[in-house]
Formats: structure tokens, C-alpha cells, sequence
């Protein structure tokens, strides 16, 4: 009951402000565990008082209020004063501590959101349970700017070897980079100050045979079964749509991402049984037909004929237009009419009587051949170039055969040669 006494005195000293003399000094620090709690109650409550008196305080993103030292009471500033206020400095270091801490809170919970994807993890419980949700935890919504800290590796992607493709790495990410050094080479190509001189002369009529015949070595890789030769065949057409994007984006046209949008476009629009809720036909060739029905609709022609490109090659180009024929109901209903066209005019050919008649009629029979080819379904472009290739074969095989005699030989030793040719094929 005696301590009682000199609590109060004490807490009439801090009220007061003064300092005290040494035996009161001497008292505070003998028992402070005890008598120091009083001391701090006052100082709390002085500074909260001070803190009505200046109204509302900013706020960190944490509901936490930030003041300056110099707002506080003399008395709750950190180091201020003289030695009673060595409690009050262990107070503000424990402060420091704590509002570390909570930093280190706060970017735990940010990093939870990014695990997540939930906004509402990386807020503090305060904000969480009014339902606020601070912009700049979001960097990346829209209307707001990107986040300008770089996204963490993958460490899954770091233990894996340099030569293994991470999951899901596919022409989404790779496909811009990887054609990036071939449209920069066709833009230096194309520079008139520095390129190639032949380069720079191009246009779009001077390059396209060369277009035709890069397509052409590639169907001839294929048809070889060259795997080596189709990879360089197919950068080579590569090539030519580079070029002519080139070509077109100097003149204002349009550019390669334009080609590739297009393409892209077209072929969701032209599968809506893949992209969309459509059903998918029974087969293949029904399936074509929706292909085609799809393309009518988006581009409106005039005729059933319109489209068909005149830069075909003429076997292709006659099958291409019989087919669009045949979709009309203007088709013969078996192969057997077909025959019988080739037939007669065969005998128109055979009566026509100058050289311009018997053009005529030589374009008329082939066009029949190639009719009677589409009704058995044969390609007639990849059957006459197999023709080619057969011929060729064997012709060589005559020439190993003879060596330097070949030229000299009859045509009944020719024959032979090209029969012996044949059976080694068969054989």
C-alpha cells in the first residue's frame, strides 16, 4: 500500500511535463516493469488526443495512419527528450519492427493473389472485409499500366535441359521470333540504298513464276518421299509469301501480319464445326462440300465458274472447272458418258483437217480425258507428272543399258531396251 503514493506522484510529473529530480528519477527506474505501464497509458492517451485535434491522416495502402515525428506530443517522439523517455524509445523501435513486419505480410498476400489469380487474397483483412480492391494490386487490368516488375521464371523451365521444348511451348510463342530474321533479311534485300539490285527490281508479276515453281518442288519433295528436300523446298516458298508481303507493304498495301490474320480468319469462319457449336459431316467429301457452300456465301459470284484462277495449270484448271459444273447437275451420270466423249472426239481429231482445227480438237479430247479421270477420282496433274517420272525412269534406265551406243541403235533395239526397262521395274 505504500508504492500507491508514489505512482500518483509520478503520473503528476508526466502530466505536468517536468523532468523531476534525481530521487524521482531514481524511483521510476526501480520497478519499471511495474510503474512504467501508468507512464505509457498517458503518453497514448496524449497522442491520440493531439491526433483528434489535427482531424483525418493519410493512410498507407495497409489502413495504417502515417505521421511525421513532429506531429507527435515532444514527449511520444522517437529519441526525443532527455532519459525518461528511454521506455518510449523501446516503443518506437517495436513500432519499426512491427510495421516491417507487416510489409513483409503484405507482399506474402500479394504473392498469394498472383498464385491464385483472386484479387481479394492480396488485401488486408480491413480492406477484405469492406470489399475494396486497391488498384495498384492489380497492375494488369484493363485501363491500368502493365506491371513493370518482370514475371518470374518458371522453375520447372530452369531444371529442364536446353534442347527440351517446355510444355505448351507451341507457334503462339515462338512463331514471331522465329520468321522475325527472315523478314528483316528481306527488308535489307529490298533496301534501295544497301539490297540487292535484282531484289529491289522485283514486283508481283516478275516473282510469281517463281512462286509457281517453288510450290511445285515442294509437291515434287513429297511425291519423293525426301524429307530433307521438303524442308528446304518449303523455306523457299516461305520465302516467296515474305517477298510478296514485302512488296505490298512498301506499297501501302498490306504487310505479313495482315496475310497471316486474314488466313486465320478464314479458316475459323470456314470451320464452324471446330470453332463453333456446328456439327461435323459424315465424311470427308461431305465435309468439302460445306467447305465449298461456306466460300460461295462469302464471296458472291456472279456465275457458278467465277474464281476459278486462270494462273492453273491447264490439267488443273479443267478439273477445277468440271467440278464446279457438276455442282449444277451439268455432268454426264456414269463414267461410261465420259468414255464415249473421249471417243468421239478423238474422231474429230482425226478429221480435222489444218493445223488450227486440229488444236482445236487435240484441247477438246484432253479436256475429255480429264473428265473421264475425275469421274474414277484420279488427279489428272499428279498422274500425268507420275507418267513423267515413269517415262524418265525408264529412259535412263535404256541409256545406262546401251551407254554410248544408244543413239545409234534401231527403234527395234530401242523397244527392247525399253522392255527389259519395264520388267526390271516390275520385277
Amino acid at each position: 500500500m505504500a508504492e500507491r503514493p508514489v505512482a500518483r506522484r509520478e503520473r503528476r510529473a508526466v502530466g505536468q511535463g517536468a523532468g523531476g529530480d534525481d530521487d524521482a528519477r531514481d524511483r521510476r527506474r526501480v520497478g519499471a516493469g511495474h510503474r512504467t505501464r501508468p507512464r505509457h497509458r498517458i503518453l497514448h492517451r496524449r497522442a491520440a488526443g493531439a491526433r483528434r485535434a489535427r482531424g483525418p491522416a493519410r493512410a498507407d495502402r495497409d489502413g495504417r495512419e502515417l505521421r511525421p515525428p513532429a506531429a507527435l506530443p515532444p514527449a511520444a517522439r522517437d529519441g526525443a527528450g532527455d532519459g525518461r523517455d528511454a521506455p518510449r524509445q523501446g516503443r518506437a523501435v517495436r513500432r519499426r519492427k512491427g510495421r516491417r513486419g507487416g510489409q513483409r505480410a503484405a507482399g506474402a498476400r500479394h504473392a498469394a493473389a498472383r498464385r491464385h489469380a483472386d484479387p481479394a487474397r492480396c488485401l488486408p483483412p480491413s480492406a477484405r472485409r469492406c470489399g475494396v480492391l486497391p488498384v495498384h494490386l492489380w497492375p494488369g487490368l484493363p485501363g491500368q499500366a502493365p506491371d513493370p516488375r518482370p514475371p518470374r521464371p518458371d522453375r520447372k523451365a530452369r531444371r529442364r535441359r536446353d534442347d527440351q521444348p517446355a510444355p505448351g511451348v507451341g507457334l503462339q510463342n515462338h512463331t514471331a521470333a522465329v520468321i522475325e530474321p527472315l523478314v528483316a533479311l528481306m527488308a535489307r534485300l529490298r533496301d534501295p540504298e544497301i539490297g540487292c539490285p535484282w531484289d529491289v527490281a522485283q514486283n508481283f508479276a516478275t516473282i510469281a513464276p517463281y512462286t509457281i515453281e517453288e510450290a511445285y518442288e515442294v509437291a515434287q519433295a513429297i511425291a519423293d518421299g525426301d524429307m530433307a528436300e521438303l524442308k528446304d523446298e518449303l523455306g523457299d516458298l516461305l520465302l516467296q509469301v515474305v517477298f510478296h508481303a514485302r512488296i505490298a507493304e512498301e506499297a501501302g498495301l498490306f504487310a505479313l501480319p495482315d496475310v497471316v490474320a486474314a488466313i486465320v480468319d478464314k479458316m475459323v469462319r470456314r470451320h464452324p464445326h471446330v470453332f463453333a457449336e456446328a456439327t461435323p459431316d459424315a465424311d470427308a467429301i461431305s465435309q468439302e462440300l460445306t467447305w465449298e457452300s461456306l466460300k460461295a456465301q462469302e464471296k458472291r459470284r456472279d456465275g457458278a465458274l467465277d474464281g476459278v484462277a486462270l494462273a492453273l495449270p491447264a490439267l488443273l484448271r479443267a478439273d477445277k472447272l468440271q467440278r464446279r459444273a457438276a455442282r449444277t447437275g451439268f455432268d454426264w451420270p456414269d463414267a461410261g458418258g465420259a468414255r464415249a466423249k473421249i471417243v468421239e472426239e478423238l474422231a474429230e481429231f482425226d478429221a480435222a483437217a489444218t493445223p488450227e482445227h486440229r488444236t482445236e480438237e487435240a484441247g477438246d479430247l484432253l479436256f475429255a480425258a480429264v473428265n473421264y479421270l475425275r469421274k474414277h477420282e484420279i488427279d489428272p496433274e499428279a498422274a500425268l507428272r507420275a507418267a513423267n517420272a515413269k517415262f524418265e525412269r525408264r529412259f535412263r534406265a535404256m541409256e545406262a543399258s546401251a551407254g554410248d551406243a544408244f543413239a545409234g541403235l534401231d527403234l527395234d533395239a530401242k523397244e527392247a531396251l525399253w522392255a527389259s526397262a519395264k520388267a526390271d521395274e516390275r520385277t
